[in-house]
């Protein structure tokens, strides 16, 4: 069975397919050192194999470039569009949210006006029948007349 990386960058690669540089990378780092010993191990036997199979080939690929340097601008550009990113998303999220109240709250304000209005119309309702009750019960004795 062959060990997988589980954590980092190439996380779930089994550890031969893991690049050469990224294995010392991580053994240079102190978290992984002290608070993951099995993997240290795994990562120390992956690189003794690899240097006992092929010196050669493991030293012509530490020795080639794993990333083209970039310059200190190129940097900073890159930081400044993560950034604009982030707050895109953000505002996006915060546009999402906030049309999701204003939604919330027109469907409230339509079931307002809806009980209202039924509200209105029985009321409505109760008057006329009080009235056509009334106007039955009125009999017309013809006292006004003299």
């Amino acid at each position: 069975m062959t060990d997988t990386l589980g954590f980092g960058k190439h996380k779930g690669l089994p550890l031969p397919e893991v690049p050469t540089a990224y294995l010392f990378y991580m053994l240079s780092l102190d978290n992984v050192r002290q608070s993951r010993p099995a993997s240290l191990t795994a990562m120390l036997r992956e690189l003794a194999r690899r240097l006992a199979d092929d010196f050669e080939a493991t030293a012509d690929e530490l020795a080639r470039p794993t990333f083209a340097p970039r310059s200190p601008s190129e940097i900073a550009r890159s930081k400044s569009q993560k950034r604009a990113d982030n707050l895109a998303k953000v505002e996006a999220r915060r546009r999402a949210e906030k049309a999701a109240k204003r939604l919330e709250r027109d469907k409230l304000m339509a079931a307002q006006r809806e009980a209202k209005l039924k509200s209105e119309l029985a009321a409505r309702e109760r008057y006329w029948q009080s009235i056509v009750f009334d106007a039955h019960a009125w009999k017309y004795d013809g006292s006004d007349l003299v």
